[in-house]
C-alpha cells in the first residue's frame, strides 16, 4: 500500500457535482472551501477515481483527492453488496489523515442533471448496428432506474454514513452542491433532508 500523507474522499451519487467540485479545487475557483479542507499551501493535488488507484505512481503522495460514487456497487455487481467490500476504499486506513466529503445534492436536481446525459452518437451507432447497450449505457441504465425511486439512494447515503463512522477520518463534512455556492456542513451539524426526498417521488 502506497504511503499517502492526507486523503481527501468526495464521494457521492452520479450527477452530484463531484467531479466539478474537484475541478474547481484544482483551479483555485473554491479558495474557501479549499481553506476549510485543509486545501491551501504549495502541496500538489493528486486527484483519483476508485477505479484510477491501480493507475497512480508509486511512491509517496502528499495529497490524494478521491472522488467516490455511491452507486458503485450497484454498477459492479462483483464489488459485493456493501462499501466494506469494495478494497479501493481500504485506501481510507493507510492514510496518515483522511477528511471525508459526502456529497449531498436533492433527488430532483439529481434526476434533472442524468436526463441531460443522454445516448452518444457512438452508442445511437452501436444500436443502429444491432449492438447490445455499451457497459457505459448499462451502468447509466442503473442510475437512472435507482433514481426513480428516492429511498433507494437515501439507503446508500445510510449505508455510506454507517460505513465511515466503522473508518478512522479526521473529519467528515457534509458538501450541499444544490445551491450556487457550495455549501459546506459538520456531518455532526447536518440535518439528513430524508422526508424532502421521500415527497420528491
Amino acid at each position: 500500500m502506497r504511503s499517502i500523507g492526507h486523503l481527501i474522499v468526495f464521494a457521492g451519487p452520479p450527477a452530484c457535482g463531484k467531479c466539478t467540485v474537484l475541478r474547481a479545487l484544482r483551479n483555485g475557483a473554491l479558495p474557501e472551501l479549499a481553506r476549510r479542507l485543509g486545501l491551501e499551501g504549495p502541496a500538489r493535488l493528486t486527484v483519483a477515481s476508485a477505479r484510477e488507484l491501480d493507475n497512480l505512481p508509486e511512491g509517496a503522495i502528499e495529497r490524494l483527492l478521491l472522488h467516490y460514487d455511491l452507486l458503485r456497487q450497484r454498477k459492479n455487481p462483483g464489488l459485493g453488496e456493501s462499501y466494506k467490500s469494495d478494497p479501493s476504499l481500504a485506501i481510507i486506513n493507510h492514510a496518515r489523515e483522511t477528511t471525508l466529503v459526502t456529497i449531498w445534492t436533492p433527488i430532483e436536481a439529481l434526476r434533472a442533471r442524468v436526463a441531460k446525459r443522454g445516448n452518444s452518437l457512438r452508442e445511437l451507432f452501436e444500436r443502429w448496428r444491432g449492438k447490445g447497450p455499451s457497459p457505459g449505457a448499462r451502468k447509466l441504465a442503473v442510475v437512472r432506474e435507482t433514481y426513480r425511486n428516492p429511498d433507494e439512494v437515501v439507503a446508500c447515503y445510510r449505508q455510506w454514513f454507517e460505513f465511515c463512522k466503522a473508518h478512522n477520518h479526521s473529519t467528515h463534512w457534509v458538501l450541499d452542491t444544490s445551491v450556487w455556492e457550495p455549501r459546506l456542513t459538520p456531518l455532526t451539524q447536518w440535518t439528513p433532508p430524508w422526508e424532502g426526498v421521500a415527497q420528491a417521488r
